[in-house]
């Protein structure tokens, strides 16, 4: 506040020493060819400025406006001694602090010899002390000959011009001047001075100094740069505050480097809501105080916000980040939209490009995470239900894409469900309560306890067992109501199959392929041997596989006398060399062993054939030796 009051003091002091040496040069431009101006008296009360002049009554008009050259008072014209404003507008409000320009008109009762003065008012609302200064751009003087006009200060106990107080002995009423008139009316109890003989006193000691000039004497010395302050009614000393040549102001500080430089801690309050800032060795520190009082200022104080080394943290001291924020209410961070229009959103960027952002959509009642490309990419629902890839999920989780949709990765990768009657999750299961979609080596695998299913990368599945070697693998039984094979057309055993030597010239081993008749081993129990006799009762199937036709159903035990290399067909359709030596072969004939190794011929002695019989040919070999389709019944 003593640094308004300093503002407002060299203002004023530098429009009346500007006003003062302006009507003085003219003065003297102008002494031989006008009389001097009649006195006009201007005083200065608390709440009101009072212009007078002698005379019998004269025709007034004052006008008021403020900086930005509107008009806030306008008297109209008023006859009289004097014209009193009472510091308000038109409206009857009291001006407000600042600067004002005024012009006074004034006329004789004539109507004649008018004249215009210009001028400056400065109103200070902020205290009851310093409240008014004006200046005028005729030659107003402080303590001038009678023959000038006079500027009067009114006030109490002791008077205040320019914010600088004028002791009592430097001031004497106005009806003591000797001017025919006083100022002190029965209206006012104020004691009314004037510094008439303090600007008297200060001309004394120089002839040459200008007459309208105030010296304002304070005992006391200062510092350049340093504003003063009064420690009593008459000396000033150095206060805590310097204003430098470009402005800046310092508090506690002689060299400040900017427009406000303050050394030391800073508290501002407004009634007992305070807000303080402070600065040690370990960063700044922001403080509240909701029940602040100036009589205990150390109390009631709340650290709420500190920053070091661009780290800001709340509710911390030390931030380990460029924001930390600590603390246990709930929530604890908030983020209000209160607009009709618009999402609650918070933004990601990276060197200014926007990466992501989380939104709350007023309008679907939904939490969006997206990105500028993919907008949103998850969206959980107000009830709960979260959609990636869409925005309206009919599921707990629903997944959409046009690509890989769900990947697990890692050494703990999988996907564990547990069973809808098992209230909580069951770490080892034994009775299906969890189960586990992994992978391991390559395979797929669902676990509950132990592997039960397994996929291998070949497409095998084992059900029961970890090593499937066939399309579906089961360790166990397995049933089915309808069972619907289209991968082959017999119905095969497998079994180990030994070559025989050629009955003719040739005595080489015969190689063994899909197609040949087999017969008994007598001498191997459990398997078979290529049929090399005609009629042989022994006989027990043909190869599968010949002519692309591949068993339908190959039975087996593995690791017992039933099992071997070989599907051998018992039953159904299955081609079958034979040879027409014998005669031709056409469909419906019966056929059975000949006497070229693995070949089948046609039954000519029925006789014979009992009990040797593979089955009926289905296509016909007129001659020579080929492949005949046999529907295979053993007789």
């Amino acid at each position: 506040m003593l640094q308004r009051y300093k503002l407002y003091f060299g203002l004023c002091l530098g429009l009346l020493a500007l006003t003062s040496v302006a009507a003085s040069a003219q003065a003297q431009t102008t002494a031989t060819a006008q009389a001097p101006p009649p006195k006009l008296s201007i005083i200065i009360d608390r709440n009101l400025l009072r212009f007078a002049a002698p005379g019998d009554g004269q025709e007034w008009r004052l006008e008021v406006f403020n900086q930005a050259g509107e008009q806030v008072f306008d008297s109209g014209s008023v006859m009289n001694q004097a014209l009193e404003w009472p510091l308000q507008d038109q409206q009857g409000q009291p001006v407000a602090s600042g600067l004002y320009a005024y012009t006074l008109t004034i006329k004789d009762q004539t109507g004649a010899a008018g004249r215009r003065q210009r001028g400056h008012i400065i109103v200070n609302r902020a205290s009851s002390a310093d409240r008014v200064w004006i200046t005028s751009n005729s030659a107003v003087g402080v303590g001038a000959p009678t023959a000038e006009p006079e500027l009067t200060v009114v006030g109490a106990d002791e008077s205040t011009l320019g914010g600088a107080k004028v002791a009592e002995q430097t001031a004497r009423a106005i009806s003591e001047s000797g001017t025919g008139r006083t100022t002190t009316e029965s209206r006012r109890d104020e004691v009314t001075r004037t510094v008439q003989d303090a600007a008297a006193g200060s001309r004394s000691g120089s002839e040459n100094q200008p007459k309208n000039t105030v010296n304002l004497l304070v005992d006391g010395s200062g510092t350049p740069g340093r504003i003063a302050k009064f420690t009593t009614n008459t000396s000033i000393v150095d206060s805590m505050i310097t204003e430098t040549n470009n402005g800046n102001i310092g508090l506690g500080t002689q060299n400040p480097g900017q427009k406000l430089d303050v050394e030391g801690n800073v508290i501002a309050a407004n009634g007992p809501n305070a807000v303080a800032v402070t600065n040690d060795t370990t960063g700044t520190h922001f403080w509240t105080n909701n029940l602040y009082n100036r009589s205990a200022p150390f109390t009631n104080w709340t650290q709420t916000l500190n920053m070091r080394d661009g780290k800001v943290g709340i509710g911390t001291t030390g931030p380990g980040a460029t924001l930390e924020v600590q603390g246990s209410d709930d929530p604890l961070l908030l983020v209000n939209h209160t607009g009709a229009s618009g999402n609650p959103a918070i933004w990601f960027q990276q060197n200014g490009d926007t990466k992501a952002f989380v939104w709350w959509d007023q309008i679907s009642s939904r939490l969006n995470l997206g990105t500028p490309t993919t907008n949103p990419i998850i969206s959980l629902q107000n009830n709960g239900k979260v959609g990636i890839g869409t925005t309206n999920p009919l599921a707990l989780l629903q997944v959409e894409g046009s690509t890989d949709t769900i990947h697990v990765h890692g050494p703990g990768a999988s996907y564990s469900f547990g069973n809808r009657e098992t209230a909580a999750i069951v770490g080892n299961p034994t009775a299906g309560e969890r189960w586990v979609w992994y992978a391991s080596n390559g395979a797929a695998r669902l676990w509950s306890g132990t592997d039960k299913l397994m996929i291998t990368p070949s497409g095998n599945i084992g059900i029961g067992t970890g090593n499937p070697t066939a399309k579906l693998d089961v360790a166990g039984m397995t049933k089915t109501q309808v069972l619907q094979i289209t991968g082959g057309a017999d119905l095969s055993e497998s079994f180990e199959v030994k070559a025989t030597l050629d009955a003719g010239d040739n005595a080489s081993t015969q190689q063994i392929r899909p197609g040949m008749v087999v017969s008994i081993d007598p001498d191997n129990p459990g398997k078979l041997v290529i049929s090399s006799r005609a009629y042989d009762r022994g006989v027990a199937g043909i190869i599968s596989g010949a002519g692309g036709v591949k068993p339908g159903m190959l039975m087996s035990q593995s690791g017992s006398i039933a099992d071997g290399t070989h599907p051998v067909a018992l039953n159904g359709r299955v081609y079958c060399w034979a040879d027409a030596a014998n005669g031709p072969i056409n469909p419906g004939d019966l056929l059975t062993t000949s006497n070229l190794p693995g070949y089948a011929m046609k039954v000519i002695d029925h006789g014979k054939a009992q009990g040797a019989i593979i089955g009926k040919a289905m296509t016909a070999l007129p001659k020579g030796r080929g492949l005949v389709l046999i529907l295979v019944a053993l007789q």
